[in-house]
């Protein structure tokens, strides 16, 4: 028989060199839903046979998938012989691999290997104003900012989102400084009364003393104290009143 054998995804290769009246089972390829069917060698050389042969392509099952921590794929639904591809989801870092749905209804394949994805302290907390512990943070961890020393106000919780930190800016008031502002005769420290962290002021000699030194400015420093003031007065000579009165 040369003839009426069926094509398609068919595995027919038994069927070669057969004589009138022998038979042959024909079977579907790998990667196609088992079934087979006998067909028989006629006198008018044909192949025939009185069962219905039909195979469907293998769809791959969801046991086998990319499976991994952070992985995700477009390999739903994927036949026998199709790719598809495993990749990190965006909270996550790595480099996507590819899969292939085998004949057996198995993928075949390697997932990704995907590590969280780390978060980068942004600009806006590295100012001095800040102090934060949210280097290195990964995805869905949480880390604090807070206010540097010599300033006030409540610490804000700080949230690592797909690579990015989302959270408030704490509210900072600069404290007063109220030592080591230096005293000394005839000094007058008045434009250093209220001055807050980081702020400078001048000191000056009371009305009726002058300077015997240049003065310094001070620096509110960030330990409530005072720092770099340097000053010194001494009272004013009266004139020599003889010498005045001519």
């Amino acid at each position: 028989c040369q003839a009426g054998l069926p094509v398609g995804p068919y595995d027919n290769t038994s069927c070669a060199d057969k004589a009138v009246d022998e038979w042959c089972l024909v079977t579907c390829l790998p990667g196609y839903t088992y079934n087979s069917a006998v067909y028989y060698c006629g006198v008018d050389g044909l192949f025939t046979t009185t069962q219905n042969l039909t195979c469907e392509r293998l769809k791959c099952g969801a046991d086998t998938m990319p499976m991994a921590v952070g992985v995700t794929s477009d390999c739903a639904g994927k036949l026998a012989g199709e790719a598809c591809t495993a990749q990190c989801r965006p909270e996550f870092s790595g480099n996507a691999t590819d899969f292939i749905c085998g004949v057996d209804g198995d993928f075949i394949g390697v997932p990704p290997n995907c590590a969280l994805l780390p978060c980068e302290v942004p600009q806006r907390l590295q100012v001095s104003l800040f102090e934060q512990d949210c280097e290195g943070v990964l995805h869905g961890r949480e880390c604090t900012a807070w206010c540097a020393t010599g300033y006030t106000g409540l610490p804000k919780v700080q949230r690592c989102l797909a690579g990015n930190l989302t959270g408030d800016e704490p509210e900072c008031t600069p404290n007063q400084c109220t030592t080591r502002l230096p005293g000394g005769l005839g000094v007058n420290t008045s434009d250093c009364n209220g001055k807050t962290t980081g702020e400078s002021c001048t000191l000056s000699c009371k009305l009726g003393y002058m300077a015997t030194s240049t003065p310094s400015p001070c620096t509110c420093s960030n330990t409530g104290a005072f720092s770099g003031c340097s000053m010194t007065c001494s009272l004013v000579p009266c004139l020599n009143i003889s010498s005045a009165g001519g």
